[in-house]
């Protein structure tokens, strides 16, 4: 029986509840104090004071002889795993690369593989290097400008890396690298080369929809193949023809899509190229946006037109500006120009001296070609005739210098004309030439139906050589 007496618990500041505690009174003098303290009341002690458990406090008995625990219940307690020790206690287990060690009421957590702290420098990304965490100043992303680099020590940007000891545009690979036709995006600053490995494709999309294409056929603009660029040169900017028809000798492949073989805008194969326009379509060529050059649907070409009423036509637009200029080579022999009827006939040309000639109006020179002679010592020999045609009428005019044979005799000779006749009588041909030193010696101009020539002839009153003068008419037939 212990005498009555007050109890007051005090606890040090961060004094663990958990640990169990003895309650044992004792007097000044150092002896038992003949008071009770108990767990449950007890009516036969006198001054007895019991022990209840409050807020947060738990008390276990553990039988006469042995101890009375208080236990904090309100603070939670922590045990290693496996540990029965504690009531109430939380379990904490040990993770991957995680040990936990228990010395005494303390519980220290440390990894067992990489760095506690992140590797590198601010901004590198972090890797797995061997087991630890690493950093490396070649892959860097900054969270301000949201922008991720990659780079290697010579300023190389690189996706998908080459071989070991490769060399590519002039970017050699570092050891343990891909395969040189393997990599996505390779770049040295300068060059940028964007790849797909063998047998794959490069596509760009929008909306998930294919818009250009490029894979071992060529390359490919649009989902309906606007613009095709294949390896065999056949190339079609617009839709493309349909597979295996042929069209400007050019035959598409079975792979292409289907369409008619008037709606491309350019084909090609390398040697031919076509600009089209579907049908009722116009081909335009503009500068600033202004219509320069146009080529409307009926195959009429304008130039500074955009309304064609004329196969060609032009309007230069300005009052100081020259509409056509065309330039003879040096030397030039050709005509600069010439307009043909349906059957390639000449209708008109400019020669390259500047003369203009025109089927029904024209003019030139010619050496007539002498035949035929009638009492002549000696072939006459022929001088260059000029002509004038207008209309079907054919003026010439020249000289020629003939030796008769006999006098009170019937001369004569045969000279071509400078333009073409059927001559049907021989007054289709009429003229008269003179001898300007024999007094009254003149001649008849007629025309020969059998050889479509003109006959000069006359008696001649002298058979010395003289030169004489001659002009005639005639009808184009």
């Amino acid at each position: 029986m212990f005498h009555q007496k007050q109890f007051v618990l005090i606890f040090p500041l961060g004094y663990n509840l958990n640990m169990p505690y003895r309650l044992t009174p004792r007097n000044a003098g150092g002896g038992i104090d003949p008071s009770f303290v108990v767990i449950s009341t007890e009516s036969s002690l006198t001054n007895e004071r019991v022990i209840t458990a409050g807020t947060g406090i738990s008390i276990a008995d553990n039988g006469a002889g042995l101890t009375v625990v208080i236990n904090n219940t309100g603070v939670l307690s922590v045990a290693k795993s496996g540990s029965a020790a504690l009531i109430g206690a939380v379990t904490l287990s040990a993770g991957a690369n995680v040990t936990l060690t228990q010395v005494g009421q303390d519980i220290s957590i440390a990894a067992t593989a990489g760095a506690a702290t992140p590797a590198g420098a601010d901004t590198q990304v972090q890797f797995n290097d061997a087991g630890a965490f690493g950093g490396d100043a070649g892959l860097v992303y900054n969270k301000t400008t949201n922008v991720l680099t990659i780079q290697d020590s010579a300023s190389q940007v690189i996706i998908g890396e080459l071989g070991g000891g490769s060399t590519f545009a002039g970017l050699t690979g570092n050891s343990g690298g891909m395969a040189v036709d393997s990599y996505t995006l390779i770049s040295d600053g300068t060059n940028t080369f964007l790849n797909a490995a063998t047998g794959g494709t490069l596509a760009l999309r929008i909306a998930n929809s294919n818009k250009l294409v490029i894979d071992a056929s060529g390359v490919t603009i649009d989902a309906l193949a606007k613009v095709v660029i294949t390896s065999t040169n056949v190339n079609v900017v617009g839709d493309e023809l349909a597979a295996s028809s042929t069209f400007g000798g050019f035959t598409m492949g079975s792979g292409i899509t289907a369409m008619s073989s008037t709606d491309y805008s350019i084909i090609g194969n390398g040697t031919v190229t076509y600009i089209n326009a579907k049908t009722g379509g116009e081909i335009g060529f503009r500068i600033n946006n202004s219509p320069k050059i146009l080529i409307d649907t009926n195959g009429n070409l304008g130039i500074g037109l955009t309304t064609l009423t004329a196969q060609f036509q032009v309007n230069t637009g300005v009052n100081t500006r020259i509409a056509s200029i065309i330039k003879g080579a040096a030397s030039q022999s050709a005509n600069l120009t010439e307009w043909h009827d349906s059957s390639a006939n000449i209708l008109a040309s400019v020669t390259a001296a500047g003369n203009a000639t025109f089927a029904n109006i024209l003019s030139g020179t010619y050496t007539p070609t002498r035949s035929a002679e009638a009492n002549m010592d000696a072939n006459v020999t022929m001088t260059e005739a000029q002509y004038m045609r207008v209309g079907n009428t054919v003026t010439v005019s020249g000289r020629f210098t003939a030796d008769p044979t006999l006098t009170a005799t019937t001369t004569s000779f045969e000279i071509t004309l400078p333009v073409a006749s059927n001559i049907g009588a021989v007054e289709d041909v009429a003229g008269v030439a003179f001898c300007g030193n024999i007094a009254a010696m003149g001649a008849e101009v007629i025309g020969v139906v059998a050889n479509d020539t003109a006959k000069i002839q006359w008696k001649a009153s002298d058979v010395t050589s003289q030169v004489w003068s001659f002009t005639f008419s005639y009808q184009v037939i």
